[in-house]
């Protein structure tokens, strides 16, 4: 939870939430790694969260824009 919020104040609400949904993903993978059997459901779900996870990161940077220059401007 500390964690979370450490977060929220660096990101965007919908930018730190979208952590939430990568915790089952992150939980199935632990798992796995001490000897869980993982099922062809199980990994469809799991490309499932990566995949629409990161459509809606694209999505918000896209309608965002591009980044503001650090560099002074120079009057030229």
């Amino acid at each position: 939870m500390v964690i979370f919020l450490n977060v929220l104040t660096r990101l965007d609400a919908t930018q730190a939430g979208l952590s939430n949904y990568m915790i089952p993903f992150f939980g199935v993978l632990l798992a796995a790694v001490y000897g869980e059997r993982l099922t062809k459901s199980m990994v469809a779900g799991g490309i499932l969260v990566l995949v629409s996870t990161l459509m809606v990161t694209v999505y918000e940077e896209r309608q965002r824009g591009p980044a503001p220059s650090s560099l002074p401007a120079t009057g030229k």
